[in-house]
């Protein structure tokens, strides 16, 4: 299927965005996420009643801050831990012990122009935050690397079977939101190649083509277009279908 040609413009269209989803529990989940909290919020504030973000160091409060009204904040520790291994190979052991001891959960009340919303910052291993949601609603990774350090978090988020528990977690129609960042990148034989093949042509300068469509794991995956560019690179909105999801 040949690609479809799209403009430079980010999706405004939000009821296409969240048609068939129940928005009154909506989730937005956000791993390795370093300080990038302002865009995601303040795009799909009107839409999600809670927002989680994932990362090993502590909340940014004062990008918070900026971008929303925060008006409540505690903070718990994270019961039931256990550190998964999909942690890079190359990851000192060192640094692996000091991301298992890792468990705090830190909870804000906010709003952005009239809509209210909660904030959840799991500080802690990435994974382990993902299988403590439910479900979630927009799944949002972007600007990380598929080897650890120097910023990048190594984790393989869109590769085997990490990205069959993405799948599983993103609630029927729901949304991901992906640069291609720690695909399997420049490997094309994948069947969900689309989400990293222009990964090196994501540049917010050039032109934007729509990535062709495709399924894997019996979902159906649909970009409806381009998000809001980071750091000159461009992510994408993938719409998730799953024919035989119960209603």
């Amino acid at each position: 299927m040949k690609s479809r040609e799209s403009g430079r413009q980010p999706v405004r269209n939000f009821d296409r965005l969240f048609h068939g989803l129940n928005l009154a529990e909506s989730v937005f989940f956000y791993p390795c996420c370093s300080s990038d909290v302002s865009q995601p919020i303040r795009f799909f504030a009107p839409h999600i009643s809670r927002f989680c973000f994932a990362d090993i160091q502590p909340p940014p409060v004062s990008e918070l801050r900026k971008a929303v009204d925060i008006h409540e904040e505690h903070s718990v520790v994270i019961s039931g831990y256990e550190f998964l291994q999909y942690s890079p190979e190359d990851v000192p052991r060192r640094e692996l012990e000091r991301i298992a001891d890792l468990r705090a959960l830190h909870n804000y009340s906010a709003s952005y122009k009239g809509s209210e919303f909660e904030i959840s910052w799991y500080q802690c291993d990435a994974v382990h935050a993902l299988q403590q949601i439910d479900q979630v609603t927009v799944f949002c990774h972007r600007s990380d690397g598929p080897i650890w350090g120097e910023g990048s978090s190594g984790i393989p988020w869109l590769q085997k079977d990490l990205f069959s528990l993405v799948i599983d977690k993103i609630v029927d129609n729901g949304l991901l939101v992906t640069d291609g960042s720690c695909g399997h990148y420049p490997d094309t034989e994948h069947p969900h190649s689309p989400l990293w093949r222009d990964l090196r042509a994501n540049k917010s300068d050039c032109p934007a083509s729509m990535p062709e469509d495709f399924e894997l794991n019996h979902a159906r995956f649909r970009c409806l277009g381009t998000f809001l560019s980071r750091r000159g690179v461009r992510s994408y909105i993938w719409k998730i279908s799953k024919p035989g999801a119960l209603l």
